[in-house]
């Protein structure tokens, strides 16, 4: 997606191409288009709806953190809680209305942020509060209190409702209905063919059947209650007391009313209009007859999925129209904002790129001088005095490449079966652990954790997984949940029988690589009950007879942890390879899993790495394990503690943190420690389990860190999803984040994540601590070539004639072409010579008359020749091969005999006649050449007469 105008001449081009991501059109250009903006209405919710936005754009953020502030006296979860949750909550339209404003609110003020304005605006239903709030009609807080409103009185409405889209026209419903007699109506028009109706569902079936509509000929639409129909009745003099409250101006721009299909003006600001705006159909049909007879053709979608830009197209009748939408239906939040971003700015509405960008660092990207095969180039490096590259750009583009591979024996295919079986073990062992403990002695036995707790039957520490324990039980049918009671019907005898590890075991299921983790499973669940009674500590299971080899198993040497931790390496790997000094501190290290990955791929002299746990016990390890590591220091550190309280400053370019976030009690307060930590432009890696599956809470799950956490982003287990983490990490202050695996990537079914986020700020240049003095690369050695490589090295009159005299004769004129070979690609800045073919054109591979110049230089450094080169060095001689025999006469080779004269329509060898060719000048012959050489010799095998060849 390309966010930037693609200039040519002073014009930018274009039309939307089906073939490539890139928006082009006019671009820039007197007179820019008005702006309509379309607000969706309800329906168009999706769980997760603006976590990628809130992670990456703080203008977004700190809008959806105002909407929160506001709803805290409406709502009794937070506005992220709802919008990224898990979507259950958006089901419910006293959660739902409000967050489809809250997010429509924060897309405006972004695309506000970014020059983009409206000229109009309409919004679909419950879209026009978040449409009257920009147009001026009500304030931010007024708008979102209202709608508060209207979604909880929605929601006391009776769920025996329903809505369809018939695929018909309104006149033919309406007659429907006249006829028939049936008690429902007329919800929307949303285009000439389509109709909403809204009613009782059995009245909704009996009008499928009256008009004898097929499958295809309508769709019931997934809402609770009957919208726009006579079943909002009973709520609306309610509501209407509360728009009485709130203070309503006329708006300061157009307003389309989805009500009535025209442009309002001072009736909007009576407490009539929105009362019959909840009752009366919606009419968007006559929006946009409105909109074209206006002379609007330039539309942007303000709302989770672009619905209203389908209903547009579909019944436009005017002059050829732009569609943009803020965001699509699945997928990169930021790619789907900024490909609405380059359809506007292609179509000429003016954009403030400078905004866009919002302060974050765009170094100059050094582009490639020749016809790049392929190759990515990123802005790795950056030269300025005083600074340091970003870190970010290459450690990203690294870990993705490490992410879409992974070891030859990870085998992922066999991981939905294998997380089954352990899933079942877990079954199994807990209903054995709930029975022996005698939590449901007798039939129709009910216990509550809460009582469980406190009548001393289950640790305090342990109420989160008693909970999700019973429910594990209940999810399986072996008893009952009544709220906050659990029943069981038979006792424990369901409990008994399922509590057999052995026959949750059978069936043939592919285990090997995981036999340890089989073993810790199998060894956790025959402990459980002496844990839970406090006669076995937990971490007796993780390290049995004092041992490391379950740990070392899980954290370092099973191929999934392999995998993750090899994405970690290379990303800090490529943070070090951009030349920058790095100090990194890695929290929460434990047995040192993570680390053992990291350290052999980082360079020693430009590294300080600081090994920290909370317990010696860890570090005395380490200090036997990683002893061959000169630059690794060890410390204690609590992360929930502010760092300076304990004796280290930050300053870090890198933080490692494996396995270890979650296990904190409040995230904001660590992530904030975290940040604290960093340098400006500073690099979070973070290995963490995003899934948390059954068999965790027999697991890890009895271990203390696991059953720590009091703050607003967990549930009943203190894991994080990755989407979630990310949105944790943008509260947290941090400027990027990204999430590796991706969805689309098959070892996404493993549930674990490698997250990465930068600091805010610019990096600054400095020399670690223990780093020798020149350790520091000066700001302008021009180090590495577009790709991120070093440059090619040009050999020296002594190396060429060294290498001459060891060749063969055959050889020799090889050494010459890599000889040119090597200045071709220095003077191109090219990584490496292999896109050089000795007969491809110089012109062609991007040579123009500056680089000749240079290219003749550096051949008559290189070769020290006493007279001066031609300047039409390229042109006399244009491609690799012509260009290595030139050089070959500089210096005193022999030169080739001239070719013999070839026979008509056969092009000539270049080889004497009746010789033998070399090697070297097989490899100079074009195909043309090779096939004369073999007639010449198939004629001289038959004494001069050439066989008729048919074309």
């Amino acid at each position: 997606v390309s966010g930037i105008p693609m200039f040519n001449g002073g014009q930018t081009w274009a039309r939307r191409r089906a073939d490539s991501e890139v928006v082009v059109g006019p671009g820039e250009r007197a007179g820019a288009p008005d702006v309509t903006w379309l607000f969706t209405g309800h329906g168009s919710n999706v769980a997760g709806m603006g976590a990628g936005l809130y992670a990456h754009e703080p203008v977004f953020r700190d809008a959806l953190d105002r909407c929160d502030a506001v709803l805290a006296g409406e709502l009794d979860h937070r506005l992220t809680d709802v919008l990224f949750g898990d979507g259950e909550l958006l089901g419910n339209m006293r959660y739902a209305q409000p967050a489809l404003f809250a997010l429509q609110y924060a897309l405006a003020e972004l695309w506000r942020s970014w020059g983009v304005r409206p000229d109009a605006v309409a919004g679909h239903s419950a879209g026009e509060y978040a449409a009257a709030v920009v147009a001026g009609v009500l304030s931010l807080e007024d708008g979102l209190r209202l709608i508060a409103t209207r979604g909880r009185l929605m929601a006391t409405l009776p769920h025996d409702g329903a809505m369809a889209a018939l695929f018909v026209d309104e006149a033919t419903v309406t007659s429907a209905l006249g006829d028939t007699g049936i008690e429902i109506d007329i919800a929307a028009v949303n285009d000439a063919g389509s109709t909403v109706v809204s009613g009782a569902a059995s009245a909704i079936d009996r009008l499928i059947t009256r008009l004898a509509l097929e499958p295809d000929d309508y769709r019931r639409l997934d809402v609770p209650v009957a919208a726009h129909s006579r079943q909002v009745d009973p709520i609306l003099d309610e509501f209407t007391r509360a728009v009485a409250d709130v203070r309503l101006q006329a708006p300061q721009i157009e307003l389309v009313s989805s009500m009535t299909g025209t442009v309002v003006t001072s009736e909007i600001s009576a407490p009539a209009y929105w009362r019959a705006h909840l009752r009366a159909p919606v009419r968007f049909a006559d929006v946009f007859t409105t909109l074209a007879a206006r002379g609007r053709r330039t539309f942007l979608e303000i709302g989770p999925r672009p619905t209203l830009l389908g209903l547009g197209r579909r019944s436009w009748s005017g002059a050829p129209a732009t569609w943009a939408a803020s965001l699509g239906a699945a997928g990169d939040e930021i790619a789907s904002v900024l490909t609405g971003l380059a359809g506007l700015a292609a179509a000429g509405v003016p954009v403030d790129w400078a905004a866009v960008d919002g302060g974050r660092p765009r170094p100059p990207l050094e582009l490639p001088t020749y016809p790049w095969h392929h190759t990515r180039y990123w802005a790795d490096v950056e030269r300025r005095a005083g600074s340091a590259p970003d870190v970010w750009p290459a450690a990203v583009a690294a870990a993705e490449r490490a992410a879409a591979s992974g070891p030859f024996d990870l085998r992922v295919d066999a991981y939905p079966e294998r997380w089954e079986l352990l899933d079942r073990l877990a079954l199994a062992y807990i209903a054995a652990a709930v029975a022996e403990l005698g939590w449901f002695a007798e039939p129709g036995a009910a216990v509550e954790v809460d009582h469980l707790v406190d009548q001393g039957r289950l640790p305090e520490g342990y109420r989160h997984l008693g909970e999700r324990w019973l429910g594990h039980l209940a999810d399986a049918g072996l008893i009952e949940r009544d709220r906050a009671r659990f029943v069981a019907p038979e006792g424990n005898a369901a409990l008994v029988r399922a509590g057999d590890p052995e026959r949750a075991a059978a069936g043939a299921v592919d285990v090997a690589g995981i036999e340890p983790l089989l073993d810790y499973i199998h060894r956790c669940g025959r402990l459980l009950v002496r844990v839970l009674a406090g006669d076995e500590s937990p971490l007796a299971t993780l390290f049995p007879d004092g041992g490391y080899a379950t740990v070392d198993f899980l954290y370092h040497e099973w191929a999934v942890a392999r995998y993750v931790n090899g994405i970690a390496r290379d990303a800090i790997a490529a943070a070090a390879a951009t030349g920058r000094p790095l100090r990194i501190l890695e929290i929460g290290a434990g047995t040192g899993g993570t680390t053992a990955t990291v350290l052999p791929a980082l360079p020693a002299d430009r590294c300080d790495y600081t090994f920290t746990d909370v317990s010696e016990f860890f570090l005395a390890r380490a200090r036997a394990r990683f002893a061959g590591y000169p630059f690794v220091g060890y410390a204690l550190l609590d992360i929930e503690r502010p760092a300076e309280e304990q004796g280290l400053t930050g300053g870090f370019d890198v933080i490692v943190a494996s396995n270890v976030l979650h296990a904190t009690a409040d995230l904001d307060a660590t992530l904030a420690n975290v940040r604290r930590l960093l340098a400006p432009g500073g690099l979070l890696v973070a290995y963490e389990a995003t899934r948390h599956p059954r068999w965790f809470d027999i697991t890890t799950g009895l271990i203390e860190g696991w059953q720590r956490f009091a703050d607003g982003w967990r549930g009943d287990h203190p894991l994080l999803d990755a989407q979630r983490w990310q949105a944790a990490l943008a509260a947290a202050g941090f400027e990027h984040t990204t999430a590796l695996p991706t969805p689309d990537l098959p070892t996404s079914v493993l549930g674990q994540h490698l997250l990465l986020a930068r600091a805010p700020g610019a990096p600054v240049r400095r020399r670690p601590s223990g780093a020798p003095a020149d350790a520091s690369q000066p700001a302008d050695t021009p180090s590495a070539t577009p790709g991120g490589g070093s440059l090619i090295a040009v050999p020296t009159r002594a190396d060429i004639d060294a290498a001459v005299a060891a060749a063969l004769p055959d050889e020799r004129h090889d050494v010459y072409v890599g000889v040119v070979r090597a200045a071709i690609a220095r003077v191109l800045r090219m990584p490496d010579t292999e896109h050089l073919p000795r007969e491809r054109p110089l012109t062609e591979l991007g040579l123009d008359s500056l680089m000749a110049v240079e290219l003749r230089n550096l051949l008559q450094t290189c070769l020290a020749v006493d007279r001066k080169l031609p300047a039409t060095l390229i042109f006399d001689h244009p491609n690799v091969a012509a260009l290595a025999r030139y050089v070959e006469t500089l210096v005193g080779a022999p030169v080739p005999a001239a070719p013999r004269a070839a026979a008509p329509g056969h092009p000539a060898p270049p080889v004497p006649a009746g010789a033998t060719p070399t090697a070297a000048e097989l490899a100079e012959l074009s195909d043309a050449e090779v096939e004369a050489l073999l007639l010449e010799r198939l004629g001289d095998e038959l004494g001069g007469q050439l066989p008729e060849v048919s074309p």
